[in-house]
Formats: structure tokens, sequence, C-alpha cells
């Protein structure tokens, strides 16, 4: 079946009395390996009967930012428009893809890139 990719880069910037997070933190036994990842189509999570999803960092590695490619079939929606805490911002494989922002809905085609503000 075709499919439409989609790479999502969610992104949340911690702030503590208003000031993002300026330090680096790493942890005490540090490895390069953890921070390198390739993708493996083996490894993915399914997103319902929409497609699937996959995750390139594994959960702990970073509290301020997510990174995921998703796979959704042409003839599925992926979900129905809804918010995240989250900024998000999306760059498109292969279009078309329909989205919605704050009520307002856009064809996006290959190539196009958009931003979505939390709670949008």
């Amino acid at each position: 079946m075709k499919g439409i990719f989609i790479t999502v880069i969610a992104c949340l910037l911690v702030a503590c009395g208003g000031v993002v997070k300026q330090q680096s933190a790493l942890p005490a036994d540090f490895k390069i390996e953890t921070y390198i990842n390739k993708f493996n189509e083996d490894s993915v999570f399914p997103n319902g009967t929409a497609g699937w999803s996959y995750w390139f960092f594994a959960p702990g590695v970073t509290d301020t930012l997510s990174i995921k490619t998703s796979r959704i079939y042409l003839s599925n929606a992926s979900h129905s428009p809804h918010t995240h805490p989250a900024d998000e911002a999306f760059y498109i494989l292969q279009g078309p893809v329909i989205v919605h922002i704050n009520g307002n809905e856009r064809t996006l085609q290959t190539g196009d890139f958009y931003y979505c503000p939390s709670f949008s």
C-alpha cells in the first residue's frame, strides 16, 4: 500500500523561571552510541490502521526534544485534530497532507514544512 512519509520533529523547551535550560548535562555513564540511531523498519510502532511511527531517541535520552518519522497510508487519516503541550514541526517527504492548526485547514505538498505552536 502506498503511503505518505512525514517526519515529525517535536521540540519542548524546558523553562526554569522563564529562562530556557542553558547547560547540557551529559550522564556520568555517557556513551556516544546512545545518541546515534539508524532507522530500522522492524522497530516501528503501529499507528492503529493509519500507518506507523519510528522514534529516533529512546525514552529517557532527552527531556527536551523528540524526533520521529511516520508513515501514514493514503487511505487513512492518522488521527483527528488534537493539541500537544510541546511545539511541533513537520517536514513533508511525500504529499499531499492535510493539516489543521487552530481551526484552519491547509493542504501541504512534498517539500513543505510547517511549525505548530504548543496547544494549537
